[in-house]
């Protein structure tokens, strides 16, 4: 019980059921050369599906009482680190991204993802998020997160996961999707910080929002009488983009 309340504190689901693992290591199709980071390793199922091709795994777990666990599992695994800590702090290169991630995160989540260079990534996510990733302007769940995901990914669905398929059972049912970054082009930190700002305006009218920025942007007047959240993510990525370097002038 103390491991349930601890992974349910965390936000974390532990996914026990094996179709969908092994669903999930098709998605990625990971191969002899690629680097995998994982974050959020549990007990260490998927990590240890993970490791038997990748050339190298990265696994981070943030649960201190998981740890120890699982640094005895894989001691033995010359291409396994375990580390304790925040994965999302992390500074590592890697190929490919496997997580069932902890649902508290998933926003934190693809805020760091598109600061990196990558191949693709598998998550499983709580459904009413992987909606989010994809909703249209003027949609009741567009937010900056769907611009930022909309703007620099390819998104598929890849399967449904019934909610039972975790444990502890969660209250929503999940969703499993591969991300794949439309170029090499990563996000600096300041522009992910620019569009969080632009959308806490986000019923606001274009030419509103303008005035509170430098005058030096370039003419949307097409756009003015707009509001923010009825704007196209590649327009309000755009946007992000040219205030975050004046900013940094």
């Amino acid at each position: 019980m103390p491991y349930l309340t601890s992974r349910k504190a965390l936000g974390q689901h532990e996914l026990v059921d094996l179709d969908v693992l092994q669903t999930i290591l098709m998605a990625a199709a990971i191969t002899k050369s690629d680097k995998v980071f994982e974050a959020g390793a549990g007990s260490g199922e998927l990590t240890e599906k993970l490791s038997k091709t990748a050339r190298r795994l990265v696994a981070y777990e943030l649960d201190k009482r998981l740890f120890p666990a699982l640094e005895a599992r894989f001691y033995q695994h010359d291409n396994i680190e375990i580390i304790n800590g925040d994965a999302f702090t992390s500074n590592d290169k890697f190929d490919i991204f496997v997580s069932n991630l902890p649902y508290s995160q998933s926003r934190r989540f693809i805020e760091w993802l598109v600061t990196k260079k990558f191949k693709r990534a598998v998550v499983t996510v709580q459904r009413e998020f992987a909606e989010k990733l994809n909703a249209a302007p003027s949609s009741r769940n567009y937010r900056s997160v769907s611009v930022l995901a909309r703007s620099r990914f390819q998104l598929d669905v890849i399967a449904q996961v019934d909610k039972k398929a975790f444990r502890p059972i969660p209250k929503v049912d999940a969703t499993i999707v591969r991300i794949i970054p439309h170029d090499n082009n990563v996000v600096l930190p300041e522009t992910v910080k620019a569009l969080n700002l632009l959308f806490s305006y986000r019923r606001k009218r274009l030419s509103r929002v303008i005035s509170n920025f430098s005058p030096k942007l370039i003419d949307y007047s097409e756009l003015r009488e707009e509001r923010v959240a009825s704007l196209k993510p590649e327009i309000l990525f755009r946007l992000a983009t040219e205030i975050s370097k004046q900013e940094s002038h």
